[in-house]
């Protein structure tokens, strides 16, 4: 696309589709490696977030509160 978009955490692009009617949206996020997350560029909240937005554009249903361990009905996170 022109002009090209700008790569930054939980932007968005929104493409034409093939047909030229339907649309396809891109969210930048940033790759959750070790370094990243080690130096707070990214955090468990950030990617949260990113993921919410994706799922909604979609239309899909959003789990529980952030932060929620799936199956757990509760938000204290992994092992909880």
């Amino acid at each position: 696309p022109r002009p090209r978009p700008v790569f930054g955490h939980g932007t968005q692009v929104v493409l034409a589709g093939p047909d030229g009617r339907d649309e396809l949206r891109l969210f930048g996020c940033y790759h959750p490696s070790r370094r990243n997350v080690n130096t707070g560029r990214l955090t468990r909240p950030m990617l949260t977030a990113v993921f919410r937005e994706a799922a909604t554009a979609a239309g899909l249903p959003l789990p529980g509160p952030p932060g929620a361990t799936p199956g757990s009905g509760r938000g204290d996170g992994p092992g909880a």
